[in-house]
């Protein structure tokens, strides 16, 4: 065969280096930083990005109804994984002329307008410490649409957590909520009560909605949550919160503190006629969002010289 279009053969060493030192991945993150936040000189942005300490900064969002439990967990993944927490309340607190606009409106009770939403987290995402530590975005979006807005100004994340509980669970929890004043921790006259007896001593009911604005919260996340689920089905968890919360902090942690899989899968199903691998081909294929090699016209002899090439050259 002429060497010109002889397959190249990658020695297996090349694939052992780069699955031990996770290249794959390395790259992959570095380029996805690259295209999202698009400096204006690329190369000492990737440099400041391999000197991090780690190229795995957390950018996690945490979603879900009112009263499911949100902020606690939040608070405490973001001090475990030393990410910056950000909330809507927090984004107020800046003394940025977009923070002086959005004020206006919390003022006058007015609803924040989405536009303005998405530069006040665009702007603080990029400042310094969400680059070098990464954040937990808690609560925000809200809709698909400004999921969406997030999308294309950038904020893209890689893990997102949606807590959810039944509505009777969420509006028992809505009603005995507690605050630490000095810390700002939540805590729950029966669900979560602090340990420390000076925590529980100086513990002060928190502002509740009304029971009307309760059902309103709750109809309006069931409108949107399917729009939400859609636009970050990707990267999704879904837990449930109707269940001990140093439970459901766990199975956050752990979901985090995955790896986005950043090689193609390329599986090949083998077995006697009648075994079951064309429904097989077809779970996984809808399931993981691959191609069914066993759908298209391409005659088998051919997806086996593919195959087979493949783990030739491989």
């Amino acid at each position: 065969m002429d060497e010109t279009v002889k397959p190249l053969r990658i020695p297996p060493q090349m694939s052992v280096y780069a699955d031990k030192h996770t290249i794959f991945h390395l790259v992959q993150s570095m380029v996805s930083s690259l295209v999202i936040d698009q400096p204006d000189d690329p190369i000492p942005y990737l440099i400041g990005l391999l000197q991090r300490s780690s190229v795995d900064i957390p950018r996690i969002m945490l979603l879900g109804p009112p009263a499911v439990g949100k902020h606690t967990v939040a608070k405490k993944l973001s001090a475990e994984l030393r990410a910056v927490h950000v909330t809507t309340d927090t984004l107020l607190q800046d003394q940025s002329e977009l923070s002086v606009q959005a004020q206006q409106h919390t003022l006058t009770q007015q609803e924040l307008p989405a536009e303005l939403l998405i530069r006040l987290i665009e702007q603080r995402l990029t400042e310094v410490d969400c680059f070098n530590r990464g954040w937990v975005l808690e609560g925000i979006p809200q809709t698909r649409l400004q999921a969406l807005a997030l999308q294309q100004a950038g904020v893209i994340p890689e893990h997102v957590v949606m807590l959810e509980a039944p509505d009777d669970v969420l509006l028992e929890r809505s009603q005995g909520k507690l605050v630490d004043p000095l810390t700002g921790d939540i805590y729950h006259q029966t669900f979560i009560w602090p340990l420390d007896d000076i925590i529980a001593q100086r513990l002060e009911k928190a502002p509740a909605l009304s029971e009307k604005q309760r059902l309103a919260a709750l109809q309006h996340f069931h409108c949107e949550v399917t729009g939400l689920r859609s636009a970050y089905q990707h990267v999704l968890k879904i837990i449930n919160s109707d269940q001990p919360h140093t439970d459901v902090y766990q199975q956050v942690l752990a979901f985090v503190r995955t790896r986005r899989r950043s090689r193609t899968p390329r599986i090949l199903l083998l077995g006697p006629p009648g075994s079951g691998k064309s429904h097989q081909a077809r779970l996984l294929s809808e399931k993981y969002k691959m191609v069914d090699g066993t759908r298209t016209r391409t005659p088998f002899i051919e997806i086996i010289r593919f195959v087979t090439a493949m783990t030739s050259h491989l």
